[in-house]
């Protein structure tokens, strides 16, 4: 547990049904040398390393990646199932506005669960039980939604290791015994309240307030330890064909490439504004292509930048 997630949320993640393209490319490093090098000196096989990954990841990453609905069309569900060839209906809901309301909804029921949890008259022994948040990705959602649409499922299931504690058990129960159920309960509530508190955060920050930037952040993504910063652009939002952004350093300095010979480093990006349904709850919405970087630096010594 010291290595995942677990020691600094309280939670890790398991699994990932339906992941993005982004995910699956993430899980594609472990096909390069570095990678299969690093299995086999710990003796970990590529499912078990996929697995590792996902338990480092915290939560403002994986309900991130959550949320993607841009390329569900090319999930491998997708592909086994007609989805690719039946025409889409129109009238239904941008995918910002999809988002909104799954992230929304699982916000509400997390919020229910956590106060259902915190009125059980004694504390409970739910020792590696678990929480499903899920949604389908596929689905073309309707404006009608918008008006009380259920969306989403919020479940807790894998009950393996856990106790259903009563109040006439818990009387007979030794001091001991009942300070380690409180202790144990204290995690999980603790961990609910975490998962939940980072949902929030990235509802705030995506949502809640009208944006005049948009800032594009560039990471060498690594498996095995932390990704590794290369830049940042801050592109003002406003209409524009592709455009090479400078990427810079946190402290406003140009990012470059090479030793004698230095060039900058640039990302290609587009954006549009995008038309949301009548009666939607946002204001606005954009849509930001990036094209193509170039003169990017290398992050590791001996593989490209991921």
């Amino acid at each position: 547990d010291s290595f995942t997630n677990s020691a600094d949320q309280g939670f890790r993640l398991e699994g990932f049904d339906g992941p993005p393209p982004v995910m699956t490319s993430i899980e594609q490093l472990m096909d390069d040398d570095q990678a299969s090098k690093w299995t086999t000196s710990v003796a970990l096989t590529p499912k078990q390393c996929v697995r590792m990954f996902l338990q480092r990841l915290p939560a403002s990453e994986f309900m991130t990646h959550f949320l993607d609905l841009h390329s569900v069309g090319n999930s491998s569900f997708a592909k086994t199932t007609k989805y690719a060839e039946e025409p889409r209906p129109s009238g239904g809901l941008q995918v910002v506005e999809a988002q909104e309301l799954i992230l929304l909804q699982c916000i509400e029921k997390l919020a229910g669960f956590l106060d259902a949890c915190r009125k059980v008259p004694v504390p409970q022994q739910w020792i590696g039980s678990s929480v499903m948040l899920a949604f389908d990705s596929l689905a073309d959602l309707s404006q009608e939604v918008l008006s009380g649409g259920d969306v989403t499922r919020v479940h807790i299931f894998d009950w393996g290791r856990s106790e259903l504690n009563t109040p006439t058990k818990h009387e007979m129960l030794s001091e001991e015994e009942q300070a380690e159920r409180q202790k144990y309960w204290g995690y999980y509530c603790g961990g609910v309240a975490r998962l939940l508190y980072d949902c929030c955060d990235l509802y705030v920050t995506r949502f809640w307030k009208p944006k005049k930037t948009a800032v594009l952040t560039m990471f060498d993504k690594d498996f095995f330890t932390e990704d590794d910063f290369i830049g940042v652009c801050t592109v003002p939002l406003a209409e524009c064909s592709a455009t090479d952004i400078a990427v810079k350093s946190w402290q406003g300095k140009q990012v470059t490439t090479g030793m004698l010979f230095t060039k900058d480093s640039k990302v290609k990006v587009s954006m549009s504004k995008m038309s949301l349904s009548e009666g939607s709850r946002l204001e606005s919405g954009w849509k930001i292509k990036v094209h193509r970087g170039t003169n990017i630096p290398w992050k590791d010594l001996t593989s490209d930048t991921d």
